[in-house]
């Protein structure tokens, strides 16, 4: 699998399991992408912030 870097809007989350998250993004690269956020509704995760819906992600 490769991995990108790219600039992304969360639309979606969901929970799954007891911590993780599957998040849904749109890319203008890639366009609608979906991933798993592991540890994201940790307390102490350091994605806390950065997937609620509406988010932007730079690519750096």
């Amino acid at each position: 699998m490769q991995l990108h870097q790219t600039k992304s809007l969360v639309l979606k989350t969901t929970s799954y399991r007891d911590k993780d998250l599957v998040v849904h993004f749109l890319t203008k690269e890639f366009g609608k992408k979906t991933g798993i956020f592991y540890g994201a509704r940790s307390q102490r995760s350091a994605y806390r912030l950065f997937y609620r819906i509406g988010s932007y992600f730079p690519d750096s």
